[in-house]
């Protein structure tokens, strides 16, 4: 059995286009060839794999874990948000929002909150809510991302990396072929990210929000499934 799983974890690697040396540390870290399939490992780059093993460990085997968010997370999502404050040159921003932090999801009907807890504290969240919307005349599936919260205990750690990557695959299952966010153009961590992991830069809108008398641009970016 354990060799049949090693030959399958070899297939994949190959068929990922990944060096066959990787196959060894995913097999000595405990992976699955299922979870292979299905955790969006299949999209990435060789040099990141790796980082996903590392990840994959921590969420599998450590102290995090990933959800969805459910109406029993609103005080723990709160917290987060007002924890999570927005870097902007020297200031340090954090948007007053309603004590429901679902408020800004519910007349989306279709928006999924993911979240991932450390076991004591909501650490990290994001959003995407689903439309159907026509192009060209033909009807098509497309996902907007938003909410993009870490904990500043835990940024530059590569986990909102993984819980993008994870919500990227999950709407590959559900056949979106689109996905779309806005990002403040000076975030210039944040667009790293989204480029990191695929998407590209479509448009700028000039003036779109302003701090302490001083406006700010936002660039719209998107990912093709």
């Amino acid at each position: 059995v354990m060799q049949d799983r090693d030959d399958r974890i070899r297939a994949l690697v190959k068929r990922f286009g990944w060096p066959g040396e990787l196959a060894a540390e995913i097999i000595e870290a405990g992976i699955s060839a299922s979870a292979l399939e299905h955790w969006g490992w299949h999209s990435l780059p060789p040099e990141v794999v790796p980082i996903q093993i590392e990840w994959y460990q921590r969420f599998a085997k450590g102290d995090l874990s990933g959800r969805s968010a459910t109406l029993a997370d609103n005080d723990a999502l709160t917290e987060l948000f007002d924890r999570s404050y927005e870097e902007i040159g020297e200031w340090q921003v954090t948007a007053e929002r309603s004590p429901n932090a679902f408020a800004q999801f519910r007349l989306q009907r279709t928006a999924q909150v993911s979240v991932i807890d450390d076991g004591q504290r909501l650490v990290a969240c994001v959003a995407f809510a689903r439309r159907n919307v026509l192009v060209n005349g033909r009807r098509t599936s497309v996902s907007y991302g938003q909410a993009l919260r870490v904990d500043p205990d835990y940024r530059r750690q590569g986990l909102g990396e993984a819980l993008l990557r994870a919500c990227i695959d999950k709407a590959r299952t559900q056949k979106i072929t689109r996905i779309e966010l806005e990002v403040r153009a000076d975030n210039f961590a944040a667009i790293r990210l989204y480029e990191k992991i695929g998407f590209s830069p479509e448009a700028r809108k000039r003036n779109t929000r302003q701090f302490d008398g001083v406006y700010f641009d936002a660039v719209q970016m998107s990912l093709l499934l």
